[in-house]
């Protein structure tokens, strides 16, 4: 057997494969350079003209351009004018951007399950934290799955609801109604909210973009995004004309993002094609393999991550050993995600602890994100399971 290069054998890979690496073509470079050189960095037709290729693509009716998947999620939440106190049901294995929402305005974040096999919100243990004060779910659709959306929208048409999608790793995903981005039906309040950073499906460096069918909705999100700013009636249409009506935010995209943000959204689907097709293989390569399992996964997945999970009672290690094993080994790899109760800032200002969820925090010790991208080559795929193929078999009980 192999000696793994962390107990002195010779590493997988000498040149290290990283977790992620950029997929960038010369009409993204060009689109860039264009809009520099128009004069129009900021504020400029890129934004409009984002909006509508995403309610193209995705059939949405209302697409709003903003400067993160943070800031989506914040307007979504902030536009549903909800009050100090009201609580919000999450997932507690996610970003944490997914409970700040709830905490940027003044709400508390309920912590929910997530189901041990597809990591997505658990509809059971959702329906078992809704009180009198809920007012909305945010479920993510964990790595690019789709989560049991239609499970979680019975449960919001019943208690009135808000439902608002963490869509951030579900670029180009599909649910059993259409794109992700549009409701599953009508009769709740509904938005979706995407994530454009760079590693996701499609990027725009930063930037993020909400899709809602609902106008009021759409309109409230859009002064948050401007400071509360609205056009004063009948004043000339020139700059300072305007009135504050609510207190908001500075969180516009400027056109250069956007730019790169049109050409890979053209690209989109032929990205997640060869994410697909890359899981796929690497799927059939780690399959059986001792010491580990792999999530359940759908034909709607998009694979914004590919997952595993380190079974420690078939190994002498921990799952940190593993991840220091595999670096070794020349393979980027990561943790995505560390359970959010279990942060610093969660249990002293809202009292969670340790403990108190345990699929979630069973799956927080034990997972391990691999490379998984458009550019990964068949060469590195199989660099990824020899690598862990020879630290698990090195490290087995």
């Amino acid at each position: 057997m192999d000696k793994p290069a962390i107990e002195g054998g010779d590493p997988v890979r000498s040149d290290p494969l990283p977790i992620f690496k950029l997929s960038l073509t010369e009409a993204e470079r060009a689109a860039v350079m264009g809009v520099l050189e128009s004069g129009y960095i900021s504020r400029g037709p890129m934004r409009d003209r984002l909006a509508e290729a995403f309610n193209a693509y995705t059939g949405a009716v209302h697409s709003l351009v903003c400067s993160s998947g943070t800031s989506a999620l914040h307007l979504a939440v902030g536009a549903l004018g909800l009050e100090p106190g009201d609580e919000v049901i999450v997932p507690s294995l996610s970003f944490v951007a997914t409970a700040f929402a709830a905490t940027y305005n003044d709400l508390v974040p309920v912590f929910a399950e997530v189901d041990a096999q597809t990591l997505n919100l658990d509809p059971a243990d959702v329906a078992r934290k809704i009180t009198d004060r809920t007012r909305a779910i945010i479920p993510v659709h964990f790595a690019g799955q789709v989560c049991d959306l239609e499970a979680l929208w019975v449960l919001a048409e019943a208690h009135d609801l808000a439902l608002i999608e963490d869509a951030a790793h579900a670029a180009g995903a599909r649910h059993s109604a259409g794109m992700v981005g549009t409701p599953l039906r009508s009769g709740i309040r509904h938005a979706s909210c995407f994530s454009f950073f760079a590693t996701k499906n499609m990027t725009s460096a930063e930037g993020g973009l909400v899709t809602t069918s609902d106008p009021d909705l759409f309109e409230r999100m859009e002064r948050l995004r401007a400071h509360g700013i609205v056009p004063l009636d009948d004043a000339p249409r020139a700059s300072g004309f305007y009135d504050v009506t609510m207190e908001g935010f500075n969180f516009h995209l400027s056109d250069v993002n956007i730019a790169l943000g049109l050409e890979q959204l053209k690209r989109l689907d032929e990205m997640n094609v060869r994410r697909k097709h890359h899981a796929s293989r690497l799927t059939e390569l780690l399959e059986g393999l001792e010491g580990i399992r792999l999530p359940e996964t759908r034909a709607d997945h998009v694979f914004h991550l590919f997952n595993i999970l380190v079974e420690p009672e078939r190994l002498s290690v921990d799952r940190d050993q593993i991840v220091r094993a595999l670096l070794a080994e020349g393979i980027g790899v990561g943790l995505y995600y560390r359970p959010i109760h279990q942060f610093t800032y969660f249990k002293e200002r809202f009292g969670t602890s340790d403990g108190m969820m345990p699929v979630t925090e069973s799956l927080g010790d034990t997972i391990v994100t691999l490379p998984l991208y458009p550019l990964l080559s068949e060469s590195d795929i199989d660099d990824v399971a020899e690598a862990l193929r020879k630290v698990l078999g090195y490290y087995l009980r």
